[in-house]
């Protein structure tokens, strides 16, 4: 799995039964090893098998094995978390495995992801950090800077010390620099048409507000990293 042979990493998986504890990790992960072969037909399967599995009796918990519930919770969420991860891969595409990008695809994904983050808070910091990550490179994608630099502040907390949250304040960053840009573009078109000061009005104040919030984010990015990157703190 480590050395990326993944298709081998899901045959690996799928012969862990259930007298073993980490069964349910197992057939999740295999469902995980399946996406990153790039079989996602394959990986949406294991995972309606494991949620399948999960209805027959073998898979009743007895009160006593609190062991086995603690890796059932882990498993539920990290299932939670790969269905969101597959839609992520069929929205912006992989390079990888020759997935190519659907734009129809992103409210379902952002969907997903917002699902994920709300209901998993108490699942661990490292799938919300990935799930919070993929939510702001949407958001940002689509110039809802806003929710997208929401997703970073809330990613920042997750994933103080990582390389996740500096990666997304390079794409917020970008994006806000982008709107700055063709904002510019935009009013200096509209002064060439000769349009007065009250026509422009509406203009410059929303330039003025993107570059106010571009400078702050910069400010707090800086304030917040242990290694800030002088690009994004440079307008």
């Amino acid at each position: 799995y480590d050395a990326g042979k993944y298709a081998e990493a899901a045959a690996e998986f799928a012969q862990v039964t259930s007298e073993f504890l980490n069964h349910e990790l197992a057939m999740v992960r295999q469902a995980t090893a399946l996406q990153l072969a790039g079989d996602y037909a394959g990986a949406k399967k294991a995972l309606e098998s494991y949620r399948a599995w999960l209805e027959t009796k073998e898979a009743v918990l007895e009160p006593r094995r609190t062991d086995k519930a603690t890796v059932r919770k882990l498993a539920m969420a990290e299932a939670a978390f790969r269905d969101a991860a597959i839609g992520y891969d069929e929205a912006v595409g992989a390079e990888k495995t020759g997935l190519k990008k659907d734009l129809t695809r992103y409210p379902a994904s952002i969907e997903k992801l917002r699902a994920f983050v709300t209901n998993h808070q108490g699942d661990g910091d490292q799938l919300l950090a990935y799930a919070l990550d993929n939510l702001g490179r949407l958001h940002a994608e689509l110039g809802e800077l806003d929710k997208a630099e929401n997703a970073y502040l809330q990613l920042r907390e997750k994933d103080p010390a990582g390389t996740l949250s500096p990666r997304l304040a390079t794409v917020v960053f970008d994006a806000y620099l982008n709107k700055v840009k063709s904002l510019e573009q935009e009013q200096a078109k509209a002064i060439a048409d000769g349009k007065d000061s009250k026509d422009l009005a509406p203009l410059n104040d929303e330039l003025r507000s993107t570059r106010q919030r571009l400078v702050a984010l910069g400010q707090e990015y800086a304030k917040a990293s242990a290694k800030p990157q002088v690009g994004i703190m440079v307008v």
